[in-house]
C-alpha cells in the first residue's frame, strides 16, 4: 500500500514505466455506504473494548491468551456482524474519492499505444 502522505503523483512516480509500454494510471479503491458503516459500526465496538483498559494492562497479558478471546477465523466461525457476509465485491469500486476517503490506492497499468 502507499503512503497516504503522497498522493496520486506518488503513485505515477512508484508505478513509472521501466521500458515505456505501460502507462500507469492511479486510482483509488472505494468501499460502498453500506460497507463504510459495517467499519465505523465494528470500530465504535471496538473503542468502547478499548475503553475498558485505560492503562492498557492488556499489553501484560501473554499473546496466546489474548487470542483465545476472539473467534478462530478461517474455520467457519464467520463473522461476527451478520451485516459483513453481505458484503461483496460490488461493495467496492475504483474511483476519486480522495486520499482520506479511499481504502487503498491501486495503479493499473495501460499499455502506450
Amino acid at each position: 500500500m502507499l503512503p497516504r502522505s503522497g498522493g496520486s503523483g506518488r503513485a505515477l512516480a512508484l508505478c513509472s514505466p521501466f521500458d515505456g509500454r505501460r502507462i500507469p494510471w492511479p486510482s483509488q479503491l472505494v468501499g460502498s455506504a453500506r460497507y463504510s458503516e459495517l467499519v465505523a459500526a465494528e470500530h465504535r465496538r471496538l473503542d468502547r473494548l478499548l475503553a475498558r483498559d485505560p492503562l492498557r494492562l492488556r499489553r501484560l497479558v501473554p499473546r496466546r491468551a489474548r487470542q483465545g478471546l476472539y473467534p478462530p477465523a478461517g474455520r467457519g466461525a464467520g463473522p461476527a456482524d451478520p451485516r459483513a457476509r453481505e458484503i461483496t465485491a460490488a461493495d467496492f469500486e475504483l474511483g476519486d474519492a480522495g486520499l482520506d476517503a479511499c481504502l487503498d490506492v491501486v495503479a493499473v497499468g495501460v499499455r502506450a499505444p
